[in-house]
């Protein structure tokens, strides 16, 4: 069942018609982003590291801050194949797909990626348990979009691997070598098309990192860290929702439509 209280945040107000995000835990560490820490431990995968990595190979990061109200809008492109992930996929990449699920037709739009609690063992160690309660709570996506949520990647091919606690090395390399061929290598996406990679806080550490591993050249691969925690588990209080409740779903779907811009698809 719901919580009866929607979770209390702190923030902070220009104006009252200005709402300000809380900025999120976590360790920033030199980076624009909030570091993962298992990967931070390693010398050669630090945040830092990963980041100087990612663009001598010539990718781009851009940072969505909405507490910056001079931000700009990152600006999406016909052809673009744009890939949102977010922890476990369950709730800002699943809002962020849907934002961007009417736009099919130009864009190719990868389905929502648990990019840390699903199978890609992005740290070399089995994390899909992690979001198995989770997946199973009440939430009210179907009430807000009116249907079901889209299938998470990889899910089709492995979700009968989510009672598996103890996988052998062999089915580790095997799902890595998965989302090295369909998700961060060079064939993921059309030649000569942008690929957008959309996602939130830490897991921008964990991306970079896996894309610094399945690339040689990262030419025309962009890394969309927008800046915020998550607001449909835990929405702010200003929104008066509930965590996963519909009302928690729309505001967070206006929120990212304020950072995109979608214009020329």
């Amino acid at each position: 069942m719901f919580a009866t209280q929607p979770v209390e945040h702190h923030y902070f107000t220009q104006s009252t018609s200005e709402l300000r995000y809380p900025k999120l835990k976590g360790r920033y560490n030199n980076t624009p982003f909030r570091v993962e820490e298992s990967l931070e431990k390693r010398t050669e995968t630090t945040g830092e590291k990963c980041l100087e990595k990612f663009k001598s190979k010539g990718g781009e990061l851009v940072v969505l801050d909405p507490n910056n109200p001079s931000i700009e809008k990152f600006e999406l492109h016909p052809k673009d194949t744009v890939f949102p992930g977010c922890t476990a996929g369950l709730c800002r990449s699943v809002t962020l797909w849907t934002v961007l699920s009417p736009f099919s037709e130009s864009i190719t739009l990868f389905p929502p990626h648990a990019t840390r609690q699903g199978f890609d063992p992005y740290n070399d160690k089995p994390h899909w348990q992690e979001n198995y309660e989770f997946d199973l709570e009440d939430d009210e996506y179907a009430m807000w979009n009116n249907g079901p949520k889209p299938v998470r990647f990889a899910y089709e091919e492995y979700r009968h691997l989510q009672h598996i606690s103890d996988p052998s090395p062999e089915l580790l390399k095997e799902l890595k070598q998965f989302h090295d061929d369909k998700y961060y290598g060079p064939s993921s996406a059309d030649q000569g098309s942008r690929r957008v990679y959309i996602t939130f806080s830490v897991n921008t550490h964990a991306i970079l990192h896996r894309l610094n591993q399945t690339n040689e050249t990262l030419e025309n691969v962009i890394v969309v860290s927008v800046d915020l925690d998550d607001y449909i588990s835990t929405p702010l209080q200003e929104w008066n929702a509930l965590p996963r409740s519909r009302k928690a779903y729309e505001n967070l779907a206006k929120l990212l439509e304020s950072l995109l811009d979608t214009t020329k698809l």
